[in-house]
């Protein structure tokens, strides 16, 4: 989290992020938020405090950044855009806010980063077990061999398995 204060130590506006997705594929993409108090907007300070937290976010090697966005806030979608963010997608009807329906407009920011070469072998991996279980299940990529045997097992069971 990151804060703006005053002089007298008043909150002004944060700007944060949290995981994206709870799976291990999402591990580089994050969800930010930021909120300005309302006697504080339109002075420049959520620009800085969303530059303040892509540098962040580029230190700690996040590779996409998100914004979920209310699709009428007009000031947020202009600062997303000047800052390099693209319209990724639009979901209708999602949010209940003031008595009324909202849109949630996603943007994003794709970052230069990690630095370092992702190792596919430290990630889990999803299986998409389909046929006679008839659902997706998640098994974690893991040297015991207890796990590796219920895998084997699995696939034996099932028509068919998808590792991505």
């Amino acid at each position: 989290v990151i804060g703006a204060v005053d002089e007298s130590g008043k909150l002004l506006g944060f700007a944060s992020w949290g995981a994206f997705r709870a799976f291990p594929a999402y591990k580089y993409t994050v969800e930010h938020s930021i909120y300005i108090h309302h006697e504080h907007r339109g002075c420049g300070l959520s620009k800085v405090l969303m530059q303040a937290l892509i540098q962040r976010a580029q230190e700690a090697q996040i590779h996409v950044l998100i914004g979920c966005i209310d699709a009428t806030n007009q000031a947020s979608i202009g600062l997303h855009e000047k800052l390099g963010f693209t319209h990724a997608g639009t979901f209708k009807q999602v949010g209940f806010k003031f008595g009324q329906w909202l849109e949630a407009a996603f943007y994003q920011l794709i970052l230069n980063t990690p630095f370092d070469k992702i190792n596919e072998n430290d990630y889990k991996q999803i299986v998409s077990i389909s046929g006679i279980i008839g659902k997706d299940v998640l098994i974690k990529q893991n040297t015991d061999q207890k796990i590796n045997s219920l895998l084997q097992e699995i696939s034996n069971v099932c028509l068919k398995i998808n590792v991505y």
